[in-house]
């Protein structure tokens, strides 16, 4: 798949990132009434271009799941050999030049090692499945450590399989290749592609953590009134303006000079639920940052009491510390 960026509507490339995975075409009506038959198919498929699917989306104020960018596996084009996309040119000067080669290559023997591939295929289908699950095992405990999750270890099948095949290819004279080339070359493939991902835990635990911290970042400074200088106490003290909650010392730090406190930032729970949960079901944020240590809860609840400056009663309130400010990769 090419270009993304021509592509006109991105919600129809946001569908398609699970369609052309799900085996399954659309069920479409006859004109004498009924259904048609539906299509099936099994495909792998690459996408490169300039941007990538979540920019693409992105960029056109869609948002992108990560069980898209999990079907919709991307590469980057760069092999870190300076290069571009290449990490051995075989004795060409460039990668341009090597490129070039490829597709007159390519054009020249078009069609004669895919029909040999299918037709040793189906002679050997019987004893592939057994083979593949042999290999998809290693790869996997290769790849992968035990903390890996289901999405993943998705995605290391389909890069399993590309390797397998390409391995059957070499088995059986078709490639050149030295044994074992396919399977190194998948493998450095996936570390690449995890790499991107974010690591190999599911996405969207990490996304509701950057969400979260995103929004305290951006808006800590105007929207969360700080509790050392509440306005309805100091008439001099900046006016919060749609305020979203507070922020103010830890009581470890609250007696030591200014510079050297540390804050905790406590938030209404309806934005919370609004706001720095979108899209996210608030609850599963809620205890993803409590399993992080990046939240401070109460015995009892998620939240904590706290009676505000100028309220009779004390109020529910998340209650995030700083620490969500630091690096996300440093948390294990």
């Amino acid at each position: 798949m090419d270009e993304l960026k021509q592509a006109g509507n991105p919600r129809d490339v946001a569908q398609a990132a699970y369609m052309l995975t799900s085996g399954q075409g659309k069920g479409r009506g006859q004109a004498a009434g009924g259904l048609r038959e539906t299509a099936s198919f099994s495909l792998l498929f690459q996408s490169n271009g300039e941007i990538g699917l979540q920019q693409f989306l992105e960029e056109n104020q869609e948002r992108a799941y990560a069980g898209q960018q999990v079907r919709f596996c991307e590469l980057p084009g760069d092999a870190g050999a300076g290069f571009g996309c290449w990490d051995v040119l075989h004795g060409l000067p460039d990668g341009a030049r090597f490129t070039e080669t490829l597709q007159r290559n390519a054009a020249k023997h078009y069609g004669t090692a895919y029909p040999e591939f299918i037709r040793r295929t189906i002679q050997e289908r019987e004893a592939m499945p057994a083979q593949f699950e042999a290999l998809r095992r290693a790869f996997e405990e290769r790849a992968l450590t035990r903390k890996a999750g289901g999405q993943a270890i998705r995605a290391a099948t389909r890069f399993a399989a590309v390797a397998y095949a390409g391995e059957k290819a070499t088995e059986w004279g078709i490639t050149g290749w030295p044994k074992g080339e396919a399977l190194k070359a998948a493998m450095r493939m996936f570390q690449d592609w995890l790499k991107a991902f974010g690591g190999e835990e599911n996405r969207e635990p990490r996304k509701m953590i950057e969400q979260i911290q995103s929004w305290i970042q951006s808006h800590a400074g105007s929207r969360l009134e700080d509790h050392r200088r509440p306005s309805v106490t100091d008439t001099h003290a900046p006016r919060t303006m749609n305020r979203a909650g507070w922020k103010k010392p830890t009581k470890e730090t609250a007696s030591l000079n200014e510079p050297d406190q540390v804050f905790e930032y406590l938030l209404y729970p309806a934005v919370f639920r609004n706001e720095l949960c979108t899209g996210f079901d608030p609850s599963a944020v809620a205890k993803e940052l409590d399993k992080r240590g990046l939240l401070v809860r109460s015995k009892d609840s998620l939240m904590q009491k706290f009676r505000e400056p100028g309220a009779a009663k004390p109020g529910w309130f998340y209650v995030i510390p700083s620490a969500i400010l630091g690096s996300l990769d440093d948390e294990h």
